[in-house]
């Protein structure tokens, strides 16, 4: 039985239907689809947000489009065509022929239905009147929808309408009328829908534009085709699948057998967004639950150090143990800043990602790539750090109101990194966001993988530097621009100096420097600089 492919794609950071490049590359990969079936293809693009778009084509068979098609050499080279200008959101089939479909429609409004597998036959008959509703306020536009054949759970069914409009204003007009009553019976059989409006599209000259609207009024989201291509999928989009599977492993099954281009940790990721089928959830969640994880797990070891009478010749303040009082406290204020002041922000984070351009899409950015980004933002948050951390000690009111409470401790611990006040906290974090952020902005390559490894970097680094530890092995002997616990515990303990974060050579050009090893040898030049007076 002829099939017909729903899929969804959305245009990388940068990439624009305006490019004649891509253009021809999505004109290339039609024709290839086209010559393998020997059935038509058509895109569409979405009205709301124009950086999303469709294919709806034909297949033979679902069975001839992933086993014959997709690892075709003709499919691996429409891959390496697109793979850095657009990425694949979802992709499935219909068992309806394409030619049923109102395609050729102005607008085309596309709604997903969710249905109880044991309403299916009582939604078809209801569905059969509704649509004689719908016909006779778009007449002589179609109206036809099929069933999704790759089920994704067996208590559950989707149903996918397809309606053909004369423009925008006639879909909202349906929206406000009588005949719209009628229609909307369907959804007391329905658990769930997903509607939007798109704008079509064919990749020749002239391209003709359609919209791909629901049948519901107002604005709302939808999608068109896809290039049958699992190598090019990325982050679902909030509204990519509305339907998830009921559980995370059952969708990271469903992910990885149309994506096996994908290494482990890609396919986690992407069966991750599609399974929380929200963006800004999926990333909030993980961002969160990765900083809590990294911070306290990190500040674990140095507790129990803490706590073990053998590592106290390597305190650098011997004296000055944490009590388990102490860190108990030092805890609760932490959690309660993260919870205040963190949380919001993490939240919004995804919504400012997409903003500034930050890849969300698998495959992942290189190591090497990673790496050289992540020394770029160390040397970057440094700097900010250096020169806001001087500033809250130079000028006595961001001292007292702002600052004094992060030198509550005198002898730093693990826990103490961010035992800070609201206002620093947002001030000093900004170098560790703003940083990636910034880079983002001018270079327009930055993936949000690359982002979280540097703040767990950036965490690891905090918290050692406020361990209060100076071991034979500590990464400064081997790296002697490195600033390690030695240089911020001298901060806390002095009140004065040593102002960076990550590195030394701030505080040794501005001579800010800290400590016996400074002050001698700030002693040695003025000496020499009286002798040569002399």
């Amino acid at each position: 039985m002829t099939v017909t492919e729903l899929a969804l794609l959305r245009l990388k950071s940068g990439a624009s239907f305006d490019d004649p490049t891509l253009r021809a590359n999505l004109q290339k990969a039609k024709k290839a689809m086209e010559d393998f079936t020997r059935l038509p293809f058509h895109y569409f693009v979405q009205i709301e947000d124009p950086s999303y778009f469709y294919i709806v084509g034909s297949w033979p068979s679902a069975k001839q489009h992933f086993e014959e098609w997709i690892p075709s050499p003709a499919n691996q080279e429409v891959l390496e065509l697109l793979k850095d200008q657009i990425n694949v959101e979802f992709m499935f089939h219909l068992d309806v022929e394409s030619a049923c479909l109102p395609l050729d429609a102005p607008v085309v409004a596309i709604a997903r239905h969710f249905i109880a597998s044991d309403k299916r036959t009582s939604f078809s008959k209801v569905f059969s009147a509704a649509k004689h509703t719908v016909e006779n306020f778009t007449a002589p536009k179609k109206v036809a929808g099929g069933w999704r054949v790759e089920k994704e759970a067996e208590e559950k069914e989707e149903w996918v309408l397809f309606t053909g409009w004369d423009g925008v204003a006639q879909h909202g007009e349906f929206g406000r009328s009588a005949s719209f009553q009628e229609y909307v019976k369907i959804k007391e059989f329905v658990s769930g829908s997903q509607n939007s409006r798109r704008r079509s599209f064919l990749p020749n000259t002239n391209w003709k534009r359609r919209v791909l609207t629901s049948p519901a009024p107002g604005p709302s989201r939808s999608f068109p085709c896809s290039l049958s291509a699992a190598k090019m999928n990325s982050t679902t989009a909030a509204f990519a699948n509305p339907a998830p599977a009921d559980t995370y492993w059952a969708q990271f099954e469903e992910v990885s057998k149309y994506n096996v281009s994908l290494n482990y940790f890609e396919r986690l990721w992407l069966a991750w967004y599609t399974y929380m089928n929200n963006d800004v959830l999926a990333t909030g969640i993980m961002s969160f639950v990765m900083h809590e994880a990294v911070y306290f797990g990190r500040s674990l070891p140095w507790i129990f150090i803490d706590a073990i009478p053998f590592f106290n010749k390597y305190k650098i303040q011997a004296a000055k143990i944490p009590t388990a009082k102490e860190q108990w406290q030092c805890a609760a204020l932490v959690l309660l800043s993260h919870f205040t002041v963190e949380l919001p922000q993490i939240w919004l984070f995804h919504p400012m990602a997409q903003f500034f351009g930050l890849e969300t899409s698998v495959p992942f950015p290189s190591p090497l790539k990673m790496a050289y980004q992540i020394a770029i933002f160390f040397v970057l948050e440094d700097t900010w750090h250096y020169w806001t951390h001087r500033a809250m000690h130079v000028f006595p009111f961001l001292y007292k109101n702002i600052h004094k409470i992060h030198h509550h401790y005198s002898a730093p611990f693990g826990l103490a990194a961010e035992y800070a006040s609201p206002i620093e906290v947002l001030v000093l974090g900004l170098g560790t966001v703003g940083s990636p952020i910034l880079y983002c902005a001018i270079t327009k390559d930055l993936h949000i993988l690359t982002m979280y490894v540097w703040i767990v970097a950036r965490l690891f680094q905090a918290i050692d530097a406020h361990s209060g530890y100076e071991f034979p092995w500590s990464l400064h002997h081997f790296l002697p621009f490195w600033a390690g616990a030695d240089h911020h515990d001298t901060h806390h303990e002095r009140f004065i100096g040593n102002y960076a974060s990550s590195f030394r050579w701030w505080d040794y050009v501005l001579d800010t420097e800290s400590g016996p090893e400074a002050a001698k040898r700030r002693r040695e030049r003025r000496l020499a600089k009286a002798k040569k007076a002399q």
